[in-house]
C-alpha cells in the first residue's frame, strides 16, 4: 500500500531552488546493449576514477587518441553508462567534460522506456519554447502530461489497485520507484537533463503523467503529490489510496472508476485550492 498524501500546503512541485540543493535522480540508462571489448575496456577504467575523469586522462592511461576515446564515451552516455558533465572554469576558454561511470547496471536496474527516452531531445526543445509562448506554464506544461499519462497508462497491461499500476508503470518508463513509509522515492529520471534545465516545465509534465495515469486505472489524480528534487537523489510522489464504495463504484462516480475527468481540471488545471501541491 502507498501511503499519505499531504495535507499540510508543503509545495508539491519544486522549481530551481530544489534543484539547486539536491541533485536528483539519476538518467535512466538506456536499454542495454552489448558492449565491444574495446569499449567495454574504457567503462572499466573509467571506474577507476570515481570523481570522473577527463579525456585526457584516459588517453594517457590507455594509450587511445583522444578522438577515439570521445566517441567511445559519448556512445557510452548515450547508453547510460557514463554521465557527462563540465568541470569548472579554469581561466579562458570553454570547461572540459568530466566523464563517470554510472553506478553498475545489473539485471534489476530499471532501464528507459523509450516511451520517453527517445523525447529527451524534443522535451528539451518543446520546454524552452513553451516558457517563450505559453501564458501559463503549468497549466499547459500539465494538459500536456495529464494526456501523455492517459495514452501510456491505456498501454499497460499490469494489474492491482490504482496506486499500484501506477508504481509499476512508473517502474517500465524508468523512474525507478522505491517504497517508502512517506511515500516512493522515484530514484531515476528518462529526462533529467531536460528536468533540470526547465523544471518547471518538465516536473510539471511528470506530474500530469501520474494524474494522468491514475485517471486511467482508476485512481484519484488530486490525491497525489510530487515534490521534485525533493532527497539527494530522488524526487518524491505521495499517493492516499482510493477507497472502494460498500456497494461497488468508486469516488467521484465517473466511469474511469475515480475523479470524474470530463472536467478541466484534471489537466487544464490544477486544483484551485492548492495549485501546486497536487501530482
Amino acid at each position: 500500500m502507498i501511503n499519505k498524501a499531504a495535507s499540510d500546503g508543503r509545495a508539491g512541485l519544486s522549481g530551481r531552488g530544489a534543484s539547486a540543493r539536491h541533485r536528483g535522480p539519476r538518467s535512466a540508462p538506456a536499454p542495454v546493449a552489448r558492449l565491444s571489448d574495446q569499449r567495454a575496456a574504457v567503462l572499466d577504467r573509467l571506474r577507476h576514477h570515481p570523481d570522473g575523469a577527463r579525456i585526457a586522462e584516459l588517453a594517457e592511461e590507455s594509450g587511445l587518441h583522444a578522438n577515439t576515446l570521445r566517441e567511445h564515451l559519448d556512445a557510452l552516455a548515450a547508453a547510460g553508462y557514463v554521465e557527462r558533465s563540465r568541470s569548472a572554469p579554469q581561466g579562458r576558454g570553454r570547461p572540459a567534460w568530466i566523464y563517470t561511470a554510472q553506478v553498475e547496471h545489473g539485471a534489476g536496474t530499471p532501464h528507459a522506456d523509450p516511451r520517453l527516452r527517445d523525447y529527451a531531445g524534443l522535451a528539451m526543445s518543446l520546454a524552452s519554447i513553451l516558457r517563450r509562448v505559453s501564458s501559463d506554464v503549468e497549466r499547459d506544461g500539465l494538459a500536456a502530461g495529464v494526456e501523455w499519462g492517459r495514452n501510456l497508462a491505456r498501454e499497460h497491461r499490469g494489474s492491482g489497485t490504482p496506486e499500484e499500476r501506477l508504481v509499476q508503470l512508473l517502474t517500465e518508463l524508468g523512474f525507478a520507484p522505491t517504497l517508502r513509509d512517506d511515500g516512493v522515492s522515484l530514484r531515476q529520471c528518462p529526462l533529467i537533463d531536460a528536468a533540470r534545465t526547465y523544471p518547471d516545465v518538465v516536473c510539471t509534465v511528470h506530474r500530469g503523467i501520474v494524474r494522468g495515469a491514475l485517471v486511467e486505472f482508476g485512481g484519484d489524480p488530486d490525491a497525489s503529490t510530487l515534490t521534485a528534487f525533493a532527497e539527494p537523489d530522488a524526487c518524491r510522489l505521495e499517493i492516499t489510496p482510493v477507497r472502494p464504495r460498500a456497494q461497488g463504484g468508486t469516488p467521484g462516480g465517473s466511469g474511469h472508476g475515480g475523479t470524474d475527468c470530463g472536467r478541466t481540471d484534471c489537466g487544464g488545471a490544477a486544483p484551485a485550492a492548492t495549485p501546486r501541491d497536487r501530482a
